[in-house]
């Protein structure tokens, strides 16, 4: 999560299917949240993810780059503040 992923497209599968870095966009214990949730729902058996693992990850993440095509970097985004997402309705 925190360095995105890229797995390029296949004869059978060709589109290549890409995730964003969430390394600016997420904190440790947001990511952590992400992560242990992934881990423990639908059947997987992995455990609980602290913030404190994510900090330790976080040292040496680097956004993934492959060959042939880039993953998408999300260096320049900031964080929206809740309720000021583009196109969200306010209440009235």
């Amino acid at each position: 999560m925190l360095s995105g992923s890229a797995q390029p497209g296949t004869q059978v599968a060709p589109s290549s299917l890409m995730m964003a870095p969430y390394a600016k966009l997420l904190s440790d214990e947001e990511i952590a949240s992400v992560v242990t949730f992934i881990q423990t729902s639908w059947g997987n058996r992995g455990g609980s993810a602290t913030a404190s693992d994510v900090a330790k990850m976080r040292k040496n993440a680097e956004p993934v780059e492959t060959e042939g095509f880039r993953a998408p970097m999300q260096r320049d985004l900031k964080r929206a503040e809740p309720g000021t997402a583009p196109g969200l309705r306010q209440a009235a």
